[in-house]
């Protein structure tokens, strides 16, 4: 049945329904993400910024985990089908990283925020990013609801978790600590998906705990301030991203070590930039 269905995009498939579906999996990827993180960081709250980071890194780290137990072969290695954009389709099959990715992001959203804009638009791009996985024939059905479903109960789970660390109230020694030991649990089953994740979830946490303590970055602004924040941050990280890619060779430890210098620049180079430049403590813009 599961190839009947891929059989039966591969049927639609033309030039334009192929170039539509690669744009719309494309809000499942790593550019998009960091984008709307580093957004809503900078500029709108950025406890909700870094929560979301926590929770979407996570959730690729339990994605990489699960495919490598199953390690379910993709199905444009059956002879009878034809993959689209296999590009985007690294490692075992399921479950789906991007299905898993975007429902993750924005149902942490809709789970927190109750704004009908935020319901709908999550839907409507969690729905489209699946299907979209479908028409590319790069994920069996099963991957798509077996990331659907993995994403909810994960947020659900962490969320709480998130909660009752905050209501702990941890010294700035303790959370260096659980960072630690993070890292090192990292070790057990390292590649270099997990070394990214990693090194920029470590980075950016890292990198929010010291901005707390010692710069204190405001997020709001008046909207060219927010304009010019954006452009100058992106610009920025994008700048270091290809220098750091340029200098260090292709090996597992230097892509920790190059994401995370983009994590704890995201979280506390570039706030206290803004903060230099007082792009930062004025008005809302919204």
């Amino acid at each position: 049945m599961q190839v009947n269905i891929l059989l039966f995009f591969q049927k639609l498939s033309n030039e334009f329904l192929d170039k539509m579906f690669i744009m719309i999996t494309n809000l499942g990827s790593e550019v998009f993400y960091f984008l709307a993180i580093a957004f809503i960081f900078w500029c709108i709250n950025k406890k909700t910024g870094i929560r979301i980071m926590i929770v979407l890194l996570s959730s690729t780290l339990l994605n990489n985990t699960i495919k490598n137990i199953f390690k379910t072969k993709r199905p444009f290695l059956d002879d009878r089908i034809e993959g689209v954009y296999i590009k985007s389709a690294k490692g075992y099959s399921f479950p789906s990283g991007h299905t898993q990715g975007i429902t993750t992001f924005w149902y942490y959203l809709m789970k927190n925020y109750k704004a009908k804009c935020v319901k709908y638009l999550g839907c409507a791009i969690i729905l489209l990013v699946g299907l979209s996985r479908l028409y590319l024939r790069v994920h069996w059905p099963t991957d798509v609801v077996g990331g659907f479903c993995i994403a909810i109960i994960f947020v659900l789970f962490i969320d709480k978790i998130i909660k009752y660390v905050e209501q702990k109230q941890m010294g700035l020694l303790s959370k260096i600590f659980v960072l630690l030991l993070s890292n090192a649990i990292m070790l057990l089953y390292i590649s270099e998906d997990v070394a990214k994740a990693f090194g920029v979830l470590t980075g950016a946490v890292l990198g929010y705990i010291f901005e707390i303590e010692y710069v204190d970055f405001k997020e709001q602004a008046s909207l060219l301030k927010q304009i010019v924040k954006v452009i100058l941050g992106l610009g920025c990280i994008l700048i270091v991203k290809y220098l750091l890619k340029e200098i260090f060779p292709n090996e597992l430890h230097f892509h920790y070590i190059r994401y995370f210098v983009i994590g704890i620049f995201t979280t506390l180079i570039l706030p206290f930039v803004f903060v230099k430049l007082r792009l930062s403590g004025t008005k809302k813009w919204y």
